[in-house]
């Protein structure tokens, strides 16, 4: 692993695996839903998926980012700004649902994300660029479903073992070549606004690297 891999490796990877691994315990067979499909923490999101033997519906904003995803495994894909989330995954899973849904974005999808999730289904909460949204508690109570926040601090202070295991298993998805880190830009630290203005403008995919020194 370069230098440039390695920097973008660990915070979005760890983030991503004790989500799906200990939280959303994703399993070999199930479906797993991405928003933000071809984002920093959502590209990860695919890859693990895929390696955890999911079923791996990507869902972004943009044809171009689609097939980001798509290269990097996703099965199936949802272009949520020209089609309808909800109704897009339940023919795609001919109206089962997702079991489990990966939740970078937040803000609107979030209701059409949790409508997609079919008996059991797991919706984890990982951000909200695109606003924080109130929880309709009866949506959940219907079908059993479960909305779960994820934050890597609460394994760091609370349950350090198993953010070691992750740690352990994500070099070992690596070192199998089943992870490939997406560098897309990489820029001087002289350069670290432009850098900013590229994520904040959404014109990046995968992880924007800044370096220090020649």
């Amino acid at each position: 692993m370069g230098f440039e891999e390695a920097g973008a490796f660990p915070i979005s990877y760890i983030s991503s695996h004790v989500a799906l691994r200990w939280l959303g315990r994703v399993e070999a067979g199930e479906t797993l839903l991405v928003l933000g499909a071809a984002g920093g923490v959502g590209l990860t999101a695919v890859e693990i998926g895929k390696a955890m033997g999911a079923r791996v519906i990507a869902g972004a904003s943009t044809a171009e980012k689609l097939a980001v995803a798509q290269e990097h495994g996703a099965d199936d894909l949802v272009n949520y700004s020209t089609e309808n989330l909800t109704e897009r995954v339940m023919a795609l899973t001919d109206d089962k649902g997702a079991d489990v849904c990966y939740d970078p974005i937040g803000g609107d999808l979030f209701n059409a994300a949790l409508s997609a999730l079919g008996w059991g289904g797991r919706i984890l909460l990982i951000g909200f660029v695109g606003g924080v949204q109130q929880i309709p508690a009866n949506r959940l109570l219907v079908k059993n479903r479960s909305a779960i926040g994820s934050s890597l601090r609460y394994f760091r202070w609370y349950q350090p073992e198993k953010l070691q295991k992750s740690v352990e298993e994500l070099l070992a998805l690596f070192e199998a070549g089943h992870l490939k880190p997406c560098v897309t830009h990489t820029l001087p630290l002289e350069r670290s606004a432009e850098a900013i203005r590229l994520l904040t403008n959404r014109q990046a995919h995968g992880k924007v690297v800044v370096t220090i020194g020649p």
